[in-house]
């Protein structure tokens, strides 16, 4: 039977209502054709890092504090996507796809002398099913197998990969011809060239890097998710999530953040790399953080310190309503200021940068409870960064508590776009040391 000689393919299949076994005999197939799934074929989330601290995004990433609590071992974040995907029209579907690898893999499906696999380091027993529902809803996309990582086998997902790889090797042994691998993560590509090489084969080999693509979660959704993974840790009794005080001020659009942070890299004469710049998003703080703007303060911002709109009353309760369900980093209240001087603290290699704005809307209004419009990063991002744990008010007021910036004034203030409203970033508290 030809189902029999495609042995590798009977193993290492995760999805028994996907597997698509071969018309042809496994002495008749030329070709392998690889393809990761996360940030390859699909557009996986990845964890917004507005929404977390460094420290919090680092666990995250790699359990580094409680195990089997990282992004990519809960399901329900992957499940999220799957569900925003199939929600979508054919139109917006193909955010969450790359296009390009789905055309390739389906060329390979469609060829009778090819076996094309999705391999992916996803664990099969938390989301085999979950594959297995979403491709078959989807339909788009199909393959002859889908291999998800077994626990057992390998102590990382590239040592999963090659175990992998090598029996499907020595399955098609016989009459191959070609092995093609699709990867995003540049570790994993490397070490599959290392392979090939070091196995002088006959059949001729490509190991392709794909550049990651990825489509973040609503941040409602990503923190409910997240929320409810850590909200019950029971052998971590200690450790709870929790949000940093809250920040308010006058928060740049992206545009105009990226129009500073260039500007900045050009005036530090790309002596630093751009990821040692102040990170999204930059602000200007109305008060300290977990402070509140007065209610009439805020009213006149939001009314342009007029009572009345095309004759009516404005309806205070409901500015103070607007602002306080605003989203994290969602605005509509504009205001401009022009950058009039930056402020350099270098230290370690490294560099800190401040600025000095002022607002230039000649019908608008504009408070802070600080003497000056100081441009910043949130400064309670994390704990762990000795700059970051100084406040507004020790730069601004007490200079011997601060570090002390060298302040220079642009020849040209630069114009930046800003919107009235509040920041606040998710981040893992422990009572006491493991």
């Amino acid at each position: 039977m030809p189902e029999e000689s495609h042995s590798a393919l009977l193993k290492w299949n995760s999805c028994s209502a996907l597997l698509d076994i071969p018309k042809k005999p496994n002495k008749a197939i030329k070709r392998i054709h690889i393809y990761d799934f996360d940030n390859t074929l699909y557009n996986s989330p990845h964890p917004n890092a507005e929404l977390y601290v460094k420290s919090m995004l680092n666990q995250l990433s790699n359990s580094s504090i409680v195990p089997n609590k990282s992004w990519w071992n809960e399901t329900k974040l992957l499940k999220q996507s799957f569900d925003d995907m199939l929600e979508c029209n054919a139109k917006q579907k193909k955010a969450y796809w790359n296009e390009d690898i789905i055309k390739l893999a389906n060329l390979s499906h469609d060829d009778p002398e090819t076996v094309s696999i999705m391999l992916t380091g996803r664990k099969e027993h938390l989301f085999a099913a979950i594959f297995t529902d979403m491709f078959l809803a989807s339909n788009n996309v199909k393959f002859n197998a889908y291999c998800l990582r077994r626990e057992s086998v390998g102590s990382s997902t590239n040592d999963y990969k090659i175990v992998v790889i090598r029996e499907l090797l020595e399955n098609y042994s016989s009459s191959l011809e070609e092995i093609k691998l699709y990867d995003d993560r540049l570790s994993q590509t490397r070490r599959f060239e290392s392979l090939f090489a070091s196995l002088n084969p006959t059949y001729e080999w490509k190991v392709i890097h794909v550049p990651a693509r990825f489509k973040l979660l609503r941040p409602e959704d990503e923190c409910r998710i997240i929320q409810a993974t850590y909200s019950t840790l029971e052998a971590y009794p200690n450790i709870s999530l929790e949000w940093t005080p809250r920040q308010c001020g006058y928060f740049l659009t992206r545009q105009s953040y990226g129009t500073l942070l260039r500007f900045t890299y050009c005036f530090l004469k790309k002596k630093y790399k751009m990821s040692l710049l102040p990170y999204y998003p930059l602000f200007i703080p109305m008060v300290e953080a977990g402070h509140s703007v007065p209610e009439t303060e805020l009213i006149k911002i939001f009314s342009r310190n007029d009572a009345k709109v095309d004759g009516k009353l404005l309806d205070e309760d409901e500015i103070r309503k607007t602002f306080e369900n605003q989203p994290n980093l969602k605005g509509s209240c504009f205001t401009h200021f022009d950058v009039v001087q930056i402020g350099i603290k270098e230290k370690n290699g490294g560099v800190n940068v401040l600025y000095k704005a002022r607002p230039t809307n000649r019908e608008g209004y504009e408070w802070s409870s600080f003497h000056e419009w100081l441009v910043t990063v949130d400064n309670r991002m994390d704990k762990k960064d000795a700059f970051q744990s100084f406040s507004v008010h020790e730069i601004l007021y007490d200079p011997a508590a601060a570090p002390s910036f060298n302040w220079v004034h642009l020849r040209k203030p630069l114009k930046i776009k800003t919107f009235v409203g509040h920041h606040s970033r998710l981040t893992l508290s422990s009572g006491k040391k493991m």
